[in-house]
């Protein structure tokens, strides 16, 4: 007989540690193997509530309508137990059923998209398929973002519920890697003006797609316009440009006058050892030194905690991130005034080597969240027509996808 105790903690570690996993501020510096064991963790968990059966979804019921009644601001936990619960039979009737139960109510867009981001069975993709044609506003986006761990959706069905692409459909066709739909999206650049919603958008998907004539012109052009994107447009550049033009580019970004920050991650997102000395010189800087120092570990790889090179004073508080440390000038200087030869010029760095399919796949299998962010970008650059790697999804399908990529395999949409 089911014991309602052990079920009902089963329901409270679900939501709390999914719900952690989601909106801890240091989940940038989070390793891949920490991510595995935190959701291997929840994964028994459901297992135990699946073996539960109908008590542990009356629970988890109950623990929703508490938590939304008293306007809990992790509701959207207890709501991904309840539709977690539903999803584990992997069958449609069950998961439409919880999902209409939840439809509009309070947590139930975070929670969507975080079932949709945990299974990948052929019933759910089925079921994404046929959300991306309804009218429904957050479960169609839900659907949409999650496209691309689905190579059987067809393209037609990424436009067909909008009258015309937007750019949460923009996004999905770069996600998946729908390069017959570039002429669309081409069209769309073609006539619009950065300030229009969906440009960066669009401009991004057409880079990801491997189209460089109109979409690199169009990301500078949203970048100096100051977008809500801007910053994510001058990280797609440094990836993308190459020799002089790469130079120009994060030399024209010192003259931004709406971000300080913003030329010292560029440095470091080019990869270009060149930039080292200026970002050393950086590190005067009390605002700026962490992102200076974090910005010399993308090109070198030198992990500044492990090699001692940290000054003793507290890291930024609970909220703050990222919580990069404070480099130590002297000791860093010196070591690059010793290392420095080994890093030379013309050659793109991340993290301490030449960027290569197999070097990415390295740091997708262990590095921490904001470099394997970089990682999946340079290989999504590199490789147009390839889906997105899932980084947003459970552990389980992330690893499925790196076994993949590691035997050859492209799993293209």
């Amino acid at each position: 007989m089911t014991n309602p105790t052990i079920v009902a903690q089963h329901v409270t570690d679900v939501a709390t540690t999914w719900w952690r996993r989601r909106h801890e501020p240091a989940d940038v510096r989070l390793r891949f193997g920490q991510l595995v064991d935190i959701d291997s963790a929840i994964d028994a968990h459901l297992d135990g509530l699946y073996e539960a059966g109908d008590a542990a979804m009356a629970l988890a019921n109950a623990a929703y309508d508490k938590a939304a009644a008293r306007r809990f601001f992790d509701v959207g936990a207890d709501a991904f137990v309840v539709l977690s619960i539903a999803f584990l039979d992997d069958e449609r009737k069950a998961m439409d059923d919880a999902i209409a139960s939840l439809a509009g109510k309070p947590g139930f867009c975070e929670a969507v998209h975080g079932v949709l981001g945990w299974f990948d069975s052929a019933a759910v993709a089925s079921l994404i398929a046929e959300k991306i044609r309804s009218p429904e506003g957050d479960l169609r986006r839900a659907a949409l973002v999650h496209a691309h761990l689905h190579p059987t959706i067809a393209d037609d069905a990424l436009l067909a519920g909008s009258a015309s692409p937007g750019a949460a459909e923009f996004d999905a066709i770069a996600h998946c890697g729908r390069v017959g739909l570039l002429p669309g999206v081409a069209n769309f650049l073609d006539t619009a003006a950065p300030e229009d919603p969906a440009f960066f958008s669009a401009a991004r998907c057409a880079l990801l797609l491997g189209e460089r004539e109109m979409s690199i012109p169009s990301l500078r052009s949203y970048a100096a316009s100051q977008g809500a994107h801007a910053s994510e447009a001058v990280k797609l550049l440094c990836l993308a440009l190459a020799g002089s033009q790469l130079q120009e580019h994060v030399a024209r970004l010192t003259h931004y006058p709406h971000s300080r920050a913003l030329p010292t991650q560029a440095a470091g997102w080019s990869g270009d050892p060149a930039h080292v000395p200026w970002l050393l010189a950086q590190l005067d800087d009390s605002a700026g030194a962490r992102l200076a120092g974090e910005a010399i570990r993308l090109i070198t790889g030198l992990d500044l905690d492990a090699s001692k090179m940290v000054r003793e004073e507290p890291r930024p508080g609970a909220g703050s991130a990222p919580a990069y440390p404070l480099p130590d000038r002297a000791r860093l200087t010196a070591w690059w005034d010793a290392n420095g030869q080994f890093y030379p010029g013309g050659v793109r760095y991340l993290l301490g080597r030449p960027v290569s399919d197999s070097w990415l796949v390295h740091i997708l299998s262990t590095g921490e969240q904001a470099h394997r962010a970089l990682a999946a970008l340079h290989r999504a650059l590199s490789h147009p027509g390839e889906p997105a790697f899932p980084l947003r999804a459970s552990a389980a399908i992330q690893l499925r996808r790196l076994a993949r990529l590691r035997g050859g395999d492209d799993d293209r949409c």
